[in-house]
């Protein structure tokens, strides 16, 4: 039963991989669900698969960051695969003649790993969107303290992620980033804002990753009823004079 199996699934691989000359179109589809595919290069005395910079450039299209953490993931995805990227993107790998097969098996995964970095859990979303919050300071030139903690009324520690002290033109600024504006997020962050906010020269700003959801009106009227600045990404360039000194 099982060895019948394997053999319905060998030939549903022969029978769904293309060949095109010297490119192969796989029955694997990427994080836009767009089928996977590369070229096998064998002009030189080796033979080499690559992907064009196919890989790269959709990511890169996507709005995808590469932050240091990110580009760790990357770097080991290749790596844990046999791959890497030459000065075009284009992610490469050396063909060997006794090990063919699983060398296009690891390359055909790693495509698949390094496009869904794309898709990544709610709390990577999280960290790797404060990473980018973070990124935006550093590129504006704002100066900015981390992983702030307020005790509040309740005698409960809330913690923030960013700071910005305060100025003779500005009132201090703390941050908090939020990766989606469901309820329950919301609900925290306001909470944590009534807790603290016993000082009439202290501002709230969140950064909303609207990527995975836009900022709705009845969040946005949550936001004004507390005084807590809501910034969307996409519009992350309009709140510089907030931010700034």
């Amino acid at each position: 039963m099982i060895n019948n199996l394997l053999d319905n699934y060998q030939i549903w691989l022969k029978d769904n991989f293309i060949v095109n000359d010297n490119e192969i179109i796989t029955p694997f589809t990427d994080s836009h669900n767009d089928l996977i595919h590369f070229r096998i290069d064998t002009s030189a005395d080796t033979m080499v698969i690559t992907d064009d910079g196919y890989t790269v450039s959709n990511l890169n299209i996507s709005g995808f960051n590469f932050t240091e953490s990110r580009q760790y993931l990357f770097e080991s995805i290749l790596k844990i695969n046999g791959l890497f990227v030459d000065d075009h993107d284009a992610l490469k790998m050396i063909l060997r003649n006794e090990s063919v097969g699983i060398q296009m098996h690891n390359y055909i995964n790693a495509l698949k790993e390094i496009g869904n970095l794309l898709v990544l859990s709610q709390q990577n979303i999280r960290n790797y969107f404060r990473e980018d919050v973070e990124h935006f300071f550093q590129e504006k030139n704002i100066p900015f303290s981390k992983n702030v903690r307020r005790k509040g009324k309740s005698g409960l520690d809330h913690y923030f992620d960013f700071q910005l002290d305060k100025t003779p033109m500005k009132p201090e600024r703390i941050i908090r980033v939020i990766g989606s504006t469901d309820t329950k997020s919301v609900q925290s962050l306001l909470f944590s804002w009534n807790d603290i906010n016993i000082r009439n020269d202290l501002q709230l700003v969140t950064f909303i990753n609207d990527k995975l959801r836009p900022l709705s009106d009845k969040m946005e009227k949550a936001f004004n009823q507390y005084n807590v600045i809501p910034v969307e990404w996409k519009k992350r360039e309009l709140a510089l004079n907030i931010l700034s000194a």
